[in-house]
This record gives C-alpha cells, structure tokens and sequence, in this order.
C-alpha cells in the first residue's frame, strides 16, 4: 500500500497531460553499463518544470552512457522527495534507479525519461515490487505524457 500511494504522488505530473508518446523495444534495456570504456567528456545539464507551485528538476552528468545524477519533485503542500539517479541512456531513453526520501523514508524507483530536443518527459506504466525496490513491469508499454522538462542552466551550490 505503501508504495501504491508513493507511486501514485509520483504520478501527479502526468495530470497536466500535454500529449503522449508510447516507446517501443525498451524492453531489452539490461542494467548499467558497468565496463569500462574509454576516457570520454562528462557533461552536466540540467532540466525544470515549474507548473503553477510545483516543481519538478532533473540535474545530470553524463559519461558515454552511463547517467548519474539528481532528481527532486516538490509539489505544493505535499511531501517533497529528492534523491539520486544512476542509469544508462538507451537512444534517446533515460532509464534509472531513483534513491530517494520522502518522510524521512529512503525508497528507490526506476524511472524513465524520453530526450525530446532540449526537454526530456517522464515515462509512466505500471510497476511492482522487485529486489526491495520498484520496477516497471513492461518498459516497452510506458507512456510518456505530462509537461516536459526543459534545458535550465544548472545552479552553482
């Protein structure tokens, strides 16, 4: 029930729904890339939905195609939850593990994100508990609606 209702507060961006896209094939995503591979340039970019009170910011750093990074969603007069990302960009989808905290209780959460131009958008579908975390249980039926994040300069902290 716990993680219903997370997952549910989790969904809330996809309210505003301003279309929606369907990905095919992310169903062959394997876990991190976790071979080395040549020295390659990270790169830092930051992406922000401000929608009325709410905010949603994705900060990530990126090298060839392993994705690390930060996640917050803040939502007017609800919990906020922020925590880390760590993922692989596949074509232009961004499947992670999300570790986070929201009432003082740490979870994790895979997330997915579509790159469109400058943006990304969330991926939505249904998930189960697997491993003490939770998992989409069919990536290739996610869909991805809601207000896209967009290209923000990151903030010096």
């Amino acid at each position: 029930m716990k993680y219903n209702l997370l997952f549910l507060l989790m969904t809330c961006v996809a309210c505003n729904n301003d279309g929606s896209e369907t990905n095919n094939g992310a169903d062959t995503i394997k876990d991190y890339d976790t071979g080395t591979s040549s020295p390659a340039e990270t790169i830092s970019e930051c992406y922000e939905n401000i929608n009325g009170k709410d905010t949603v910011f994705l900060s990530i750093f990126s090298q060839s195609k392993v994705i690390t990074g930060s996640l917050v969603y803040n939502y007017y007069e609800k919990d906020k939850n922020s925590g880390t990302i760590k993922g692989n960009m596949y074509g232009d989808t961004l499947i992670a593990d999300y570790i986070f905290s929201s009432e003082g209780i740490t979870s994790t959460r895979e997330v997915a994100f579509l790159k469109r131009e400058s943006a990304f958008i969330e991926g939505y579908g249904d998930m189960q508990e697997e491993g003490g975390k939770m998992v989409f249980t069919n990536r290739s039926s996610l869909s991805f609606s809601g207000k896209p994040l967009r290209m923000v300069n990151c903030k010096e902290e």
